[in-house]
């Protein structure tokens, strides 16, 4: 037994010699959209052990946190610091109370309770709860400005002006108000600083975006879902992706490309068995959120009309799915795009673009290994068909380019192994780009024959 412990032993070692130890990964910034492992390998870059994004290092996040968008980012606790307003006897309630564990909290909690925080009512009256003094006298309400809910323990940040009881960021106009802090509580951020948000949990208002390009319309019936890109007209690197389900107001709006919005709504993920855009980034209401409220709804005010900004004209390189196991030029994300010409067709059904069962695909190839969804142009605007004229021959040439806006993609198979099964999450399996490890890549979705000009020869 010994003899043959030392053979196998001394077999084992001569073959991990002759192997030698494992090479390490090549990843880097250019060529992995998520983020690069200890051991030099690009991962996805979403999960709570390796969070990144853009070839950055991966993270992980701690037990508090989630990864969203490539950032860890805390997952509760969006309505302030337990110190905010003080203990539920002075004035703001206690620190999970003092705006409440969303924006605001309820009426009863928000400002701390009508006995406790100088008022009858939730939150007392404008003089007396939460105001610039300390939410009523120094006997009745918690004491003095400087120590409950006054200016420098909860005052303006969590216990509010006098005017609001609330506090214009925490508490809403009328301490509480309505589902996440009131109109007055809402925080008005930027689109990145909304990005950065603790997901679902904290709504926010974003003002004067304008819509870019639209991605999916159910105008079936007399509520719509709209799905949409929007980007700042004064910054139009910045962009996100939104959705606007059923029975979220006004129930009948339809995107056009130039509307002038302000939304208020949650950061949030697409479920990983959405297809197509499952795993992306969206402004949604706080449906399907993981262990909290699932109620608040996203509103949409369309304000005026204006010109979208410019495509940006990208570079030399850009784009490069290899096949769909990159996650070519992330920061780019939902924003619409002009890749310059000339291009050509190049694979007509790419494995990346198939569904599965195999089919004819959902998008083509161009130069420099661009994928291209063409959902919305496949036999549409009267012929810019461009796979079944690849396929039945012919040589497809965009002399000018393409444009589009450029955003993830994945393919989430059916479970019953169909390709037509319902679109319903509940219906499939989570998404993946076929014929790779990867979980989604980016592609270029145009939105109309205009985008796509070409020339074909036989």
């Amino acid at each position: 037994m010994t003899r043959a412990l030392l053979v196998a032993s001394a077999v084992a070692s001569g073959l991990l010699a002759a192997c030698g130890t494992t090479p390490k990964g090549t990843c880097n910034p250019t060529q992995c959209g998520g983020c690069c492992d200890s051991d030099g390998f690009c991962q996805q870059g979403t999960s709570q052990a390796e969070c990144g994004v853009g070839g950055a290092i991966c993270s992980p996040c701690n037990a508090m946190q989630m990864c969203m968008a490539g950032q860890c980012v805390v997952a509760s606790n969006a309505g302030g610091s337990g110190a905010a307003g003080g203990t539920g006897t002075t004035a703001g309630g206690t620190g999970a109370t003092a705006g409440g564990n969303l924006a605001g909290g309820t009426g009863a909690t928000a400002g701390g309770s009508g006995a406790t925080a100088g008022g009858n009512t939730a939150g007392g009256t404008g003089a007396t709860a939460g105001g610039n003094t300390a939410g009523g006298t120094g006997a009745t309400a918690g004491g003095t400005g400087a120590t409950a809910g006054g200016n420098t323990a909860g005052g303006n940040a969590a216990g509010g002006t006098g005017a609001t009881a609330g506090g214009n960021t925490a508490g809403g106009a009328s301490a509480g108000g309505s589902t996440a802090g009131g109109s007055a509580g809402i925080p008005e951020m930027t689109i990145p600083q909304a990005k950065a948000t603790a997901p679902c949990l904290q709504r926010v208002r974003v003002r004067g975006v304008v819509v870019t390009g639209v991605d999916d319309l159910d105008t079936s019936g007399a509520n719509i879902l709209a799905r949409f890109w929007v980007a700042d007209p004064a910054n139009p690197a910045s962009t996100m992706f939104v959705e606007k389900f059923y029975q979220d107001p006004p129930v009948a709006y339809v995107p056009v490309v130039g509307d002038l919005l302000d939304v208020e709504g949650y950061m949030h993920q697409m479920s990983a068995r959405q297809e197509r855009i499952g795993y992306r980034p969206v402004f949604k209401n706080q449906f399907n959120c993981p262990g909290g409220p699932t109620n608040g709804n996203i509103t949409i005010t369309v304000v005026g009309t204006t010109t979208p900004p410019a495509s940006f004209t990208t570079f030399s390189g850009f784009g490069n799915a290899q096949g769909g196991t990159a996650k070519p030029n992330p920061t780019q994300a939902s924003r619409r795009v002009h890749i310059p010409g000339p291009l050509t067709l190049t694979q007509a059904a790419p494995p990346a673009m198939r569904t599965s069962p195999p089919t004819s695909g959902r998008g083509y190839e161009v130069t420099g290994g661009i994928l291209v969804a063409d959902y919305r142009t496949f036999r549409a605007d009267g012929g810019c068909a461009w796979r079944d004229v690849a396929t039945a021959g012919g040589t497809v040439t965009f002399p000018n380019g393409i444009d589009g806006v450029w955003d993830t993609y994945t393919h989430a198979p059916c479970y019953d192994g169909t390709t037509n099964c319902s679109l319903s999450v509940s219906a499939r399996d989570a998404g993946f780009v076929p014929s790779t490890n990867n979980d989604f890549t980016y592609v270029l979705f145009p939105q109309s024959c205009n985008d796509v000009p070409a020339t074909v020869s036989p």
